[in-house]
C-alpha cells in the first residue's frame, strides 16, 4: 500500500471532520504514504471518503472506504432528505469506519448492516500538553492565579442547542456556588451576539470569559490553564475537540449520550442523562435538562490528573496505525 486519497475534505475548514481528515493525512504521510486530496481513482490503493461523496467514477475497482460521523436524525423529513448521499455512499463502500459505537448502532439500525469490513476507530489528535514553564502567557497566568477552578469549553455554538452551552454555564455556576470559591469558564467558538474577549460575571463566584473563535491548533493553550474541559453536548458523535483535550491531558466532563462518553471513559466525569435513548429518529436539538449533584461537584473539586500513558490511545500515531490495519483488511477482502 503506497497511495491513499482522502475525499470530501476541505483543507481550509475548521470543522471537526475536516480537521480530523487533515490530521489523518499528516499521520499517513509521516509513515511514508503518498496522500492525494479529493481524487478518487484506480491509481490509489485506498480511496477514503469522509461522510459522503457523489464523485465515485464509473469503473472504480480500487477499494472505497467510508469514514462516517453520524447521520441526520432530528425528524423523519430530515432523515429522508439529508441522508440520501450518505446512505448511497454507505451502500457502495468496500469498508466502513464508524466514529463511535454509538454511531455504529444508530447507522446500522437505520441503514442496515453491511457485509463488508467495518471498525470503530475514534478520532485522534497530535495535541500535547502545552508547556507553561517554557512559554508563559501573562493574561492566562493571571486567570489561573485569580480563580480556584478553571473550566474550558469549545464548539461552534451558533444555532446548536444540542451543544448545551447553557448547561455548561449552569454546571460551572452551580459548582462555584457549592464550592463558595471563584471559578472561571473560558469559552471558545462563535456565540450568537457575544463578542470575543467578553467577560461576564454571572455571580460573585463565577465569571465566564468568552475568547471567541480560536484556531484549532491553538485551543491547547487555554486548555493548559484549565482544570477541566466541559462538553455536555447531547448525542455528539465523538467530537474532535474532546480528543484534543484528552490528548492534552485535560480531564473531560461530558454527558452520557452519544459517542463522547466512549472517548472519555475513565478520563473524566460522565453525567447521566437519565432519559434512555432507543436509537429512534428524534430531535437531538431539544436535549433534556441534566441533573447535577453534590457527588459530581466533589469529584470535580478533587480533580483528576492524566498521564501521557492515560491518553496514548488518542494520539494520532496510534489512531493512524489502526487505519493502516483496517485499510489492509479491506484490501485483502476485495
Amino acid at each position: 500500500m503506497q497511495r491513499i486519497s482522502i475525499n470530501n475534505i476541505n483543507l481550509q475548514s475548521t470543522s471537526g471532520p475536516d480537521q480530523f481528515g487533515i490530521k489523518l493525512g499528516l499521520g499517513l504521510e509521516k509513515l511514508g504514504l503518498e496522500i492525494k486530496i479529493n481524487e478518487i481513482s484506480n491509481e490509489n490503493d485506498i480511496n477514503l471518503v469522509l461522510i459522503e461523496t457523489d464523485n465515485i467514477p464509473a469503473g472504480l475497482t480500487k477499494p472505497l472506504v467510508l469514514r462516517l460521523d453520524g447521520i441526520w436524525d432530528a425528524n423523519q423529513q430530515e432523515f429522508l432528505e439529508k441522508n440520501i448521499l450518505i446512505r448511497k455512499t454507505y451502500e457502495r463502500a468496500d469498508g466502513i469506519v464508524f466514529q463511535s459505537e454509538f454511531d455504529k448502532k444508530m447507522i446500522e439500525k437505520h441503514f442496515g448492516i453491511r457485509n463488508v469490513p467495518k471498525k470503530v476507530i475514534y478520532n485522534g489528535s497530535f495535541a500535547r500538553r502545552f508547556d507553561r514553564k517554557k512559554i508563559k502567557i501573562e493574561w492566562l497566568e493571571n486567570i489561573k492565579e485569580d480563580f480556584d477552578t478553571v473550566f474550558v469549553c469549545a464548539a461552534d455554538w451558533r444555532n446548536r442547542p444540542n451543544k448545551r452551552l447553557n448547561e455548561n454555564i449552569r454546571f460551572v455556576s452551580e459548582f462555584a456556588n457549592w464550592l463558595k470559591q471563584k471559578c472561571c469558564l473560558l469559552s471558545m467558538g462563535h456565540i450568537d451576539g457575544v463578542e470575543p474577549m467578553t467577560e461576564t460575571e454571572h455571580h460573585k463566584y463565577f465569571t465566564q470569559i468568552h475568547l471567541g473563535h480560536v484556531q484549532p491548533a491553538q485551543t491547547i493553550v487555554p486548555m493548559a490553564y484549565a482544570d477541566w474541559f466541559i462538553h455536555l453536548a447531547h448525542r455528539d458523535h465523538g467530537p474532535q475537540v474532546v480528543c484534543d483535550a484528552i490528548a492534552a491531558q485535560l480531564p473531560v466532563i461530558c454527558s452520557s449520550s452519544g459517542g463522547t462518553p466512549e472517548l472519555v471513559a475513565e478520563r473524566g466525569l460522565i453525567i447521566d442523562e437519565q432519559e434512555e435513548f432507543n436509537f429512534e429518529i428524534s430531535d437531538y436539538r431539544k436535549p433534556p435538562k441534566l441533573q447535577f449533584t453534590e457527588e459530581q461537584f466533589k469529584e470535580i473539586d478533587e480533580g483528576l490528573e492524566l498521564t501521557r500513558d492515560d491518553v496514548a490511545d488518542v494520539h494520532m500515531n496510534a489512531v493512524t496505525e489502526k487505519y493502516i490495519e483496517f485499510f489492509e483488511e479491506v484490501i485483502s477482502n476485495v
